[in-house]
């Protein structure tokens, strides 16, 4: 069984497909299928991105009011209705402890409680662009080009070329793709709980602690009658199913509609992408402030007019007095969500996506060309593991000739036309 400690790519792969061989035979599986309606795979097609992004694949990040602990005293949260259908859970499964109808071999069983809850996608992504902000300095450095930097106009060029490279090289750059991202956690979602702290790696304790126990097999039962499934490569985690009608009496307490998606999601929900414009002008004020204030002086003037000449700060709403006008960062934006998305676009087509932005927000406003960038660029069907992807690597297959890099392309094309059918 493969854990943290495994280093061969080839080991892990195998030790990861003997899992899913043996955690299914635990399963009430579905004809071929390595899960079942109680046990669901996260890491396989469009599930991975649960909780993460709506029915029209836009991020989205929980709204903190529709937030609330689980226990009193205890600062683990999870939207209302799915502490509610937990605490029912922990209601029922404590009966079942009483009454010995579970053994509680392990404290997982004998104290059932929530371990972690809902994780701030703000707080990640704050820390994460800190990282990113502090590796601007080092790269301009490396390249010699760092006396250039006299001012944010002579900045911009540098950023906008530091941007590029970050997002062509798998790290991503706006909030609402971090969030899509593999750095950002699943439990952001507020839908997911984990009733034990363990190593996501390990799978043999995942065998021995939850599919190899009959507690496991009654809990999960019991999850599914109140709207919960399993996640299959992390056991001890459970998913509220919006979409289970075992779920509905504790979503109902909450939500005085009949379902429909986007009730739902505006409800508890709001769009990653409404700040992600102004989120990259405030980030690129701030890395040029740290620029500025780990190199103060610019030492190649001081030398060539014998006084010393400092750089200055500049604040968010000095912007666009620096000479840096709206269509160039309407270009940077869209650059930039071409190159983490990996939706690469042509130079035409990029020109194309900010000429009609600009149009859009003269005629209307700035929400309205913001919305028409990141239409372009909201699809998860290229990514590989999607559905797509997979269906379109199936039928490749046939092709002698075909290699991972002319499905990538097949499918790259068929998303940048799809989102060209309407201005």
């Amino acid at each position: 069984m493969a854990d943290n400690k495994t280093k061969s790519a080839k080991r892990l792969l195998v030790e990861r497909s003997r899992f899913d061989v043996q955690s299914a035979s635990k399963l009430e599986s579905i004809g071929s299928s390595l899960e079942s309606k109680k046990v669901k795979n996260f890491i396989g097609n469009e599930k991975i991105f649960f909780g993460r992004i709506d029915h029209n694949n836009d991020s989205i990040m929980v709204k903190t009011d529709k937030l609330t602990p689980i226990d009193a005293g205890k600062q683990i949260l999870v939207i209302n209705f799915v502490a509610a259908a937990f605490r029912d859970l922990q209601k029922r499964f404590k009966k079942a402890i009483n009454s010995g109808q579970v053994k509680g071999k392990y404290p997982v069983y004998s104290s059932f409680s929530a371990k972690k809850g809902f994780s701030s996608p703000v707080n990640q992504y704050r820390a994460y662009a800190r990282n990113l902000m502090n590796r601007f300095g080092p790269y301009v450095a490396n390249a010699g080009r760092k006396d250039e930097i006299t001012d944010f106009s002579t900045f911009f060029p540098f950023y906008h070329q530091f941007l590029i490279q970050q997002a062509s090289q798998n790290s991503p750059i706006t909030k609402s793709f971090f969030i899509k991202s593999n750095r950002c956690s699943p439990l952001t979602s507020g839908l997911a709980i984990e009733i034990f702290d363990g190593d996501h790696s390990d799978d043999s304790l995942k065998m021995k602690m939850f599919y190899q126990q009959k507690d496991f097999h009654f809990l999960k039962n019991i999850a599914y009658q109140r709207g919960f499934i399993v996640d299959k490569h992390i056991p001890w985690r459970l998913v509220a199913d919006i979409n289970s009608v075992n779920m509905q009496p504790f979503l109902r307490k909450y939500f005085r509609y009949n379902m429909n998606y986007d009730l739902f999601f505006n409800s508890f929900f709001d769009k990653a992408t409404k700040l992600d414009f102004n989120t990259m002008i405030d980030m690129a004020v701030a890395t040029y402030n740290t620029f500025v204030r780990d190199n103060p002086v610019n030492e190649s003037l001081a030398c060539a007019n014998g006084r010393i000449d400092f750089r200055q700060r500049i604040s968010s709403e000095d912007v666009f007095q620096s000479g840096i006008g709206l269509e160039r960062w309407l270009d940077l934006y869209t650059r930039v969500r071409s190159a983490e998305t990996q939706i690469l676009y042509e130079e035409n087509t990029i020109r194309k996506i900010v000429s009609n932005a600009m149009d859009l927000i003269i005629s209307f406003d700035t929400v309205k060309g913001m919305s028409y960038i990141n239409s372009k660029f909201d699809n998860v069907e290229h990514f590989g593991g999607s559905l797509f992807y997979d269906v379109t690597r199936y039928n490749r297959s046939k092709d002698p000739d075909a290699t991972d890099q002319s499905v990538a392309d097949i499918v790259n094309r068929s998303v940048q036309a799809s989102n060209f059918k309407t201005y």
